[in-house]
């Protein structure tokens, strides 16, 4: 018996979903927010291996290595060994994990705080170590405020002799 194709068949109508408010998805960080955070955290804990570092900021080991690589290639981050072993003592199997720190050789930085009644000039490294620091009255007259300034970036730089000046940073009230 031949198939007829004139009956119709009934058609299934299928009833969409209301329209449901946006569901909250934590938003994905961004690569310079991750590496904003992974800076912030070399800083407090150096030095740290690359592992930890992504465990704590919740990133993967990729993602610190891209990250640190041109700081590496720069000289500003620094990796060595983690922790050699006491004499005697056996190291553990597999290649040793390298911790990463900031590089206290790359130069030293200078920062300037101009205060209305005193300022503060003061040389540092990149670790954060201060190498001088010079408080004075801040003059009343800006040309003689920035002469004095001057005067002494200059003479606080003499004590960095060998080391390369990399920034100086003011902040103004």
């Amino acid at each position: 018996m031949p198939i007829r194709k004139d009956v119709a068949a009934p058609i299934a109508v299928i009833d969409a979903p209301e329209p449901r408010a946006p569901v909250n998805v934590p938003e994905t960080q961004s690569p310079a927010k991750a590496t904003l955070m992974l800076l912030r955290l070399l800083r407090a804990a150096q030095p740290i291996s690359r592992a930890e570092l992504a465990r704590r900021v919740g990133v993967n080991r990729s993602t610190v290595t891209d990250a640190f690589k041109q700081l590496i290639a720069a000289g500003v981050v620094r990796e060595e060994p983690l922790q050699q072993p006491a004499p005697g003592e056996s190291r553990a199997l597999g290649r040793p994990a390298l911790a990463l720190s900031f590089n206290e050789g790359f130069g030293y930085f200078v920062g300037v705080n101009v205060g209305v009644r005193c300022s503060t000039v003061g040389l540092a490294t990149l670790t954060g170590r201060v190498y001088a620091e010079e408080e004075f009255e801040t003059p009343p007259d800006p040309s003689d405020a920035l002469a004095l300034i001057r005067t002494t970036v200059t003479k606080l730089c003499q004590k960095a002799r060998g080391r390369r000046l990399r920034a100086i940073g003011v902040s103004v009230p």
